[in-house]
This record gives C-alpha cells, sequence and structure tokens, in this order.
C-alpha cells in the first residue's frame, strides 16, 4: 500500500509518503446458508499490517491486526471492511506536535474497493483503493486520529479452485425473526477536549441499553430502544467545583437509539445512532472544554453515535432463539469519540421466522 495521512487540523506536521505491507489470512465458505445467500458467498479473515507513516520523527510506525469481511459485488469487484486494534510506535509522548495519536494502542479501521484482474493458478491481481483510520476513542489525550488515504496492489491466492453455488437473494425473502436484547457495559476516558488537557485522571463511564426488533433473512438486525449512562467524570467534576451549584444527577444520560446488526456466523458490527433525551451537563462540559458558538457541538450535544464488534457464544446462522455476547464498542458525541467499552449483552428470539 502506498498513500498518505490525510491532515484533519490546521497545525498537522507534513507527512510524506505512507508506504506499507499486509498479508490476510481466510477463506471462502461455499457451503449454502442464510451467511452466504444473504452477503453473497463473503470472504472472511485475519489482516495483519505493517506501515510507515511518512514522517518517523513524529509519527512512527504503525501495526494493524483486525479481522475483515469482503463482499463480492459482480465478477470483478469486491468491498473490504476490517475494524480491529492499531499499534503506534510513537505517540504525543515522543513529540509534542502528534495531537494524532495519545496512546499507542488504538482502534484500527479500513475500507477498501477491489478491482480484480484474473491471473494463472487460481491467481488474481487485486488492485485497490483505501482509507484507513485509527483512534484510540478518547481514552488518552490528544487524539485526532489519523486518516489515510492510500492505493494498494495485491496477489490473491486461492489453495484451490472455488466453485461457488448460485445465489438464491430469494431464499430467505420475508423471514423475519423478532427479538428483544439487553445490554451491559462498562467504558472509560479522560475529560476534556480532543487536545487537552493532557495526562489527567481516566474515570469510568457505565451504561446499559434495551431494545427491540427484528432480524430480517436471518443476518441483518434492525432495532430500536432506549439507553442509559452514567459518567464518572461529571459527578467527580461536579463534587469538586460547589461553584457549579449543580447536582450530581446531571452526571446521567438517557437517549434514544437506533441500530443495526450484521450477523458474520459468531462475529456480528453493530453500528449504532441516537438522540440524547437527557444530558444535561453536557453544555457546561462543552463551555469549559470546547467551543459552543459551532454547528459541530450543536450535533453533539443532540446525537450520539456507536460501532463496534460483538462476539457470540452461539453461532447466529443456527438462528438460535436465546443467545449471549461479549462486545467491544466505540462510543462518540455525534462524530467526536467519547469512550472505549466493552459490554455483555444478551438476545431472546420472540418469534419464529
Amino acid at each position: 500500500m502506498t498513500g498518505t495521512v490525510v491532515p484533519n487540523y490546521r497545525t498537522y506536521p507534513v507527512a510524506g509518503v505512507r508506504t506499507g505491507l499486509g498479508i490476510t489470512l481466510g477463506s471462502i465458505d461455499t457451503v449454502s446458508s442464510p451467511l452466504n445467500h444473504y452477503f453473497n458467498y463473503p470472504k472472511k479473515g485475519i489482516y495483519l499490517g505493517v506501515h510507515t507513516l511518512g514522517n518517523d520523527s513524529i509519527y512512527g510506525n504503525e501495526v494493524s491486526l483486525m479481522p475483515v469481511i469482503e463482499l463480492k459485488s459482480g465478477d470483478n469487484w469486491s468491498f473490504r471492511l476490517g475494524l480491529g486494534l492499531s499499534y503506534f510506535s510513537k505517540t504525543y509522548k515522543d513529540h509534542e506536535r502528534n495531537l494524532m495519536v495519545g496512546s499507542n494502542l488504538a482502534w484500527g479501521f479500513q475500507t477498501i474497493l477491489y478491482r480484480y484482474i484474473p491471473l494463472r493458478n487460481n491467481n488474481q491481481l487485486k488492485l485497490g483503493a483505501a482509507f484507513l483510520h485509527g483512534s484510540n476513542g478518547h481514552t488518552q489525550l490528544p487524539n485526532y486520529g489519523i486518516n489515510s488515504a492510500v492505493l494498494s496492489v495485491g496477489i490473491q491466492y486461492l489453495s484451490k479452485k472455488v466453485l461457488l453455488p448460485e445465489r438464491n437473494r430469494m431464499a430467505y425473502k420475508g423471514s423475519r425473526e423478532w427479538m428483544f436484547t439487553y445490554r451491559v457495559g462498562a467504558g472509560f476516558h479522560e475529560l476534556g477536549s480532543t487536545t487537552k488537557p493532557i495526562g489527567g485522571p481516566k474515570r469510568p463511564i457505565y451504561n446499559t441499553s434495551f431494545a427491540v426488533g427484528v432480524v430480517l433473512k436471518k443476518q441483518f438486525k434492525l432495532q430500536t430502544g432506549l439507553g442509559y449512562r452514567y459518567y464518572q467524570q461529571y459527578a467527580d467534576y461536579i463534587s469538586d467545583h460547589p461553584e457549579i451549584k449543580d447536582s450530581s444527577l446531571n452526571a446521567n444520560n438517557v437517549y434514544f437509539l437506533l441500530g443495526a446488526e450484521f450477523f458474520i456466523r459468531h462475529v456480528s458490527m453493530v453500528v449504532e445512532g441516537g438522540i440524547n433525551l437527557y444530558k444535561p451537563f453536557y453544555p457546561y462540559f462543552a463551555e469549559v472544554f470546547k467551543n459552543t458558538d459551532t454547528f459541530g457541538y450543536q450535533l453533539e450535544k443532540i446525537f450520539l453515535s456507536r460501532v463496534g464488534l460483538n462476539f457470540y457464544l452461539i453461532d447466529t446462522s443456527k438462528s438460535p432463539k436465546h443467545n449471549v455476547y461479549l462486545g467491544t464498542q466505540l462510543h462518540a458525541n455525534f462524530g467526536q469519540a467519547d469512550f472505549t467499552g466493552v459490554s455483555i449483552g444478551y438476545l431472546v428470539k420472540l418469534s419464529n421466522p
């Protein structure tokens, strides 16, 4: 891969060419199943990549490890998504101009569009255009995150010729399973804006949610419900500043949620948005640590988001009535990272397809 880090703040230090190598080990499941009919026989695997970031004195290098899924589109195109971990060899502690990375360990994300060119003996040339992202989820400031645009060229080798069954798009048309899910979790973050104050204490956020929804075609879940969070940072700040004359109850947050989940056997990808119904301390927090005169602040005050991975005990393709999962998520105020958390959840089907 080769490309460049994309600036995301005014005083961004100039970076040269970003270069890297990656390898993905994976498989293609040829069994006729809800998963394969829905996702068109996807490729699933684990990606390992090593990159230089174009300015070694400030940014150093990046090593990424993440599960990926590659969705086929036609005979010669595919689209890959990956979400996992990235390790950065240098952070703000190593160079004060590195406002992008506050911690060595961070979230890693990639999305790549591939064009295939057939070669001999089950090989294919893969030409790609990618967006790469790394962020620690506001767990250690500063945290602008690193965004990169890159081009890639690679070789795909299949251990044997793959004969895929014909995809039946209508196999599970109309399949609906109503369900209820409950989740409890905890996370932590530093109190502050994207860049300051540096080195503050990390305190927990406790959260829970319940939702009802429907699983469509056995692979895609839509849900809506209510969520709750308690910010220990807010409660301690109120306690330490009696001049605020605010109640510790204002450390609570209640919100409406609307989310989607894509099941891939034991793993799923979660994308969720929401609207804050009660988050009274956030305007005061923003007045102290942010700029409340921007349109971005208005969006962050109203909307929230959550993305992450869930790991289910029972293979979701078996459509069990009861299932439990462990999850890891990045929570945000609209698009700005709020905290990183883990959770445990329970899902129960309320009806048969």
